[in-house]
């Protein structure tokens, strides 16, 4: 609540100012002049203060429609692909990654090791999956899985999208619409897959 009104600043003027002057001059004139000045900074001010709070500035926003497009649907997967996929897979794992990471328990017996690698589908992704042995006292479970590649179809005839996982445990795409030989490619040579 402001401590003077424009009343008060109106008085204060006709006593500093005589009142018999009338013209540019007047106290009227310059009581308004005095009101545009001092209230102005006065609302400044406020709004200084309730931007700072921001539930003030938030109360004056207005809502309003903007237009949604729809979602792209992604592409359904056919059953030959489908198929294509898992048989190719399945002997790249059998030929390739399990020979490669899949070793003999190690000395220490604290250290996690490889002891499966394995393949699986959730929606439209293709998951290469590796088991872990823990074999430490403390361990929480003695085996846990860790998913290190996705293959997610988009269509383009047999094409896909490979990620990798990061150890924040989020998904990152590095490659996009490349085919199903270069996946397999990349997920043996490629250092963001090895286990």
């Amino acid at each position: 609540m402001p401590l003077y009104n424009s009343q008060d600043f109106t008085s204060v003027l006709r006593s500093v100012i005589p009142t018999g002057s009338k013209g540019p001059g007047s106290i009227n004139d310059m009581a308004a002049l005095f009101r545009v000045v001092v209230f102005g900074a006065l609302r400044e001010v406020a709004l200084v203060h309730s931007s700072r709070e921001g539930n003030a500035v938030m109360a004056n926003r207005r809502k309003m429609w903007v237009y949604s497009p729809p979602r792209t649907q992604k592409p359904k997967l056919p059953g030959a692909i489908k198929a294509a996929l898992e048989e190719k897979a399945t002997d790249f794992v059998e030929r390739v990654l399990k020979p490669k990471f899949i070793k003999p328990p190690p000395e220490k017996e604290f250290l996690n090791y490889v002891v499966d690698i394995y393949t699986k589908w959730y929606r439209n992704y293709f998951y290469f999956c590796a088991k872990y042995c823990s074999p430490a006292p403390n361990a929480l479970s003695p085996y846990f899985e860790i998913k290190f590649a996705r293959m997610e179809y988009v269509g383009l005839g047999a094409r896909f999208n490979l990620s990798f996982m990061r150890h924040t445990g989020q998904w990152v795409e590095i490659y996009q619409g490349i085919p199903l030989d270069e996946c397999l490619s990349a997920i043996e040579y490629d250092p963001w897959f090895q286990l």
